[in-house]
């Protein structure tokens, strides 16, 4: 994902899915957190948006996401990678 990609994520409501907005809100909200996005390292910094502390808070809700899609429901299932699968 680009920087310009991230930029549309979190910049641009989504208004369909309550939970996806959700996590969108959420993630944009982290990025004005010193203690999830500072590194001390300025190349890293420029690379890289959240620090381990703030990936781990992604990975949370990236699990909040997985919880919410019902397979069954939706007609198909997630991989790990996160694609779908028919």
């Amino acid at each position: 994902m680009s920087w310009h990609e991230w930029d549309d994520f979190t910049h641009i409501p989504l208004k369909r899915d309550s939970i996806q907005e959700d996590i969108r809100k959420a993630c944009f909200e982290m990025e004005d957190q010193d203690d999830l996005c500072h590194r001390d390292d300025p190349k890293m910094q420029e690379k890289w948006i959240y620090n381990e502390a703030g990936l781990e808070k992604v990975k949370a809700l990236l699990r909040k996401l997985e919880e919410s899609i019902e397979p069954s429901a939706a007609g198909y299932s997630v991989n790990r990678g996160g694609s779908p699968q028919p």
